[in-house]
């Protein structure tokens, strides 16, 4: 619950930039899409409305519930363009090849140990002509004025956390050099957004994500239970005009194939 909570929240301070990229991508009414990693359907839903009646979204995730959570809200937006997935993009997928013309992630690859295997499948998903659109965050640029020591710990945790289970959060600045690898894209946009948030504001996300994934920082001992508990004293107190808070930059990825 937590996580889907996340997710959404998550959704509300970056879909600005999600909006965007989409819109430089080229999509349009009609299109085939898949929403891979669909979460809690927030970016399913804004694609089935953007391609209309006459257009398609496969919403896929690894989770059960996250794909039934998309299900139900689509279903309950009144929306029947849609097709819900439970299955892994790095594993063979039971899905037509070559007919979308756009492929959609946000905050995937980030979270998988062979990143490349998933961009070959969502390579393979596209048409000729059809476009791979991504969003990845980039980490080690989340930072905070005036440095705040739990806040600059904090991160540094996480991307060891990232480290420890093979995975990597800084991969939005790798999204060019793992497309060109696979030597099917004819033209790569590559580009990065950042944002400023209030000091209210970086202490909701922080404390609301470090819940996600404290447990396993303590389970491979990259954090200490009086660490956390001072990290959590320290967030509590985060307040005032004087901090500016500067969440992980955004890398965005257009290719066409």
């Amino acid at each position: 619950m937590q996580a889907a909570k996340n997710l959404d929240q998550q959704h509300e301070q970056i879909a600005f930039f999600a909006y965007e990229q989409l819109e430089r991508a080229g999509l349009r009414r009609g299109m085939i899409v898949w929403d891979v990693g669909c979460g809690s359907g927030a970016m399913t839903e804004y694609l089935a409305r953007s391609v209309g009646e006459e257009g398609h979204v496969y919403a896929l995730d690894v989770s059960e519930n996250q794909v039934a959570r998309t299900c139900e809200r689509l279903h309950q937006a009144g929306f029947k363009n849609f097709t819900c997935l439970q299955g892994d993009i790095t594993a063979t997928l039971d899905s037509p090849k070559g007919e979308a013309d756009l492929v959609y992630a946000r905050m995937v690859l980030m979270h998988l140990k062979n990143p490349e295997v998933a961009l070959l499948q969502m390579a393979q998903l596209l048409k000729r002509g059809g476009v791979l659109s991504l969003q990845e965050s980039i980490m080690h640029t989340a930072s905070i004025s005036p440095a705040h020591e739990a806040v600059d710990d904090y991160f540094r945790t996480l991307i060891k956390l990232g480290n420890f289970h093979g995975v990597d959060f800084n991969i939005g600045e790798k999204l060019s050099q793992l497309c060109e690898k696979l030597g099917c894209f004819e033209k790569i946009e590559h580009y990065v957004t950042d944002r400023t948030l209030s000091a209210a504001m970086a202490k909701k996300i922080l404390l609301s994500r470090l819940l996600e994934w404290e447990e396993r920082a303590l389970e491979a001992q990259l954090l200490t239970a009086e660490k956390l508990k001072e990290w959590k004293k320290s967030l509590k107190n985060l307040e005032g005009d004087q901090f500016i808070f500067k969440p992980a930059a955004q890398a965005h990825l257009i290719a066409k194939k």
